[in-house]
């Protein structure tokens, strides 16, 4: 069993709802977990990031805020 919080883990709280980081505490607790996994509603989530690059020398770019979009988690 993978025990670790994955680096990606807010994608994940994001889709389900659930707090994973509150949870795991209440595990190591001897707490018994609030959901089971039929409860749980299958969703996708993408996660990307996106770097400016020069496109000549493929060099990153100074940082340029870029306008974020509605719905977007930053």
């Amino acid at each position: 069993m993978n025990t670790r919080i994955q680096v990606e883990h807010p994608v994940t709280e994001a889709v389900t709802g659930i707090d994973i980081i509150k949870e795991q505490i209440k595990l190591a607790a001897g707490l018994p977990l609030e959901y089971r996994q039929n409860q749980i509603k299958p969703s996708v989530m993408h996660r990307m990031r996106i770097n400016a690059e020069d496109p000549e020398r493929f060099i990153p770019l100074p940082y340029n805020h870029v306008p974020i979009p509605p719905r977007v988690r930053c």
